[in-house]
């Protein structure tokens, strides 16, 4: 069954990745998030339910779904109304991406072990469920703590990232493309990067363009690799950005030859 997507329209970039597998996702029921609430009642994170990582599970997208003291919560969170820490924890545990949003955002003012890993479960669990937000803490996260993760933990950020880069999320896209060039957190898988990275160079992503061109660059000896990197160079230099589109230009005027 089809899932509809209320990720901002991105023809091109879906284009390129209809092929790509789809994460199943469900979409957050409102539309735009409302005003963060203005007081939390907890400057410590105590685990004093432990956090259980393993494959998501389909999120909330009505309140209706909720339990009868949950529904009040998801109603007072919508309102920006305060929401207790520990009924928005239970909230958002409950599979509602708003909620998974604002307690990662109320961790990271908190104190107390395993934050961090805390926090990338919790924005991991709002972008699979369609909380584009959630992306760029989530990457910036895992790279700086996600060599400490554990396999189920990592695999859960994993599908996160690959369903927002399903849906044309470029962060998500360039951001798990490098982890996988780069053998980190999710292991080495550099063909895969390579060719997510191609795919929005070629849609029109200036930066991933110049991204990828730097790194076929550190094959001089390689003719393919070379071939390629001028490819990329010459998309990059169409840049409406001045340095980006210098710095694409200086590579293909260097006196060495691409």
């Amino acid at each position: 069954m089809g899932i509809r997507s209320k990720f901002p329209a991105r023809r091109v970039l879906l284009s390129a990745f209809a092929l790509w597998p789809m994460v199943a996702m469900v979409q957050p029921g409102a539309a735009q998030e409302p005003p963060a609430p203005t007081a939390s009642d907890a400057t410590e994170f105590v685990p004093t339910k432990p956090i259980v990582y393993r494959p998501f599970r389909r999120g909330v997208s009505e309140t209706v779904q909720l339990p009868a003291n949950l529904q009040q919560v998801r109603r007072r969170l919508i309102a920006g109304s305060s929401v207790r820490t520990a009924d928005l924890r239970s909230l958002a545990d409950a599979g509602d991406s708003l909620a998974q949003m604002r307690f990662a955002k109320q961790l990271a003012q908190m104190t107390g072990p395993n934050l961090q890993r805390a926090q990338i479960h919790y924005y991991a669990m709002a972008a699979y469920n369609g909380r584009e937000g959630a992306v760029r803490p989530l990457l910036s996260l895992l790279r700086a703590n996600g060599g400490a993760l554990d396999a189920a933990a990592l695999a859960n950020a994993e599908a996160a990232l690959t369903a927002q880069a399903s849906h044309g999320q470029i962060d998500a896209i360039s951001g798990l493309a490098k982890f996988y060039m780069a053998g980190s957190p999710f292991g080495l898988k550099e063909t895969e990067g390579r060719d997510m990275m191609a795919r929005v160079a070629k849609a029109g992503d200036y930066k991933t363009a110049l991204d990828l061109a730097l790194h076929l660059l550190g094959d001089p000896q390689n003719a393919v690799a070379m071939a390629e990197a001028r490819e990329y160079l010459t998309i990059a230099a169409a840049s409406p950005e001045p340095a980006l589109r210098a710095t694409a230009l200086s590579l293909l005027n260097s006196s060495g030859g691409i």
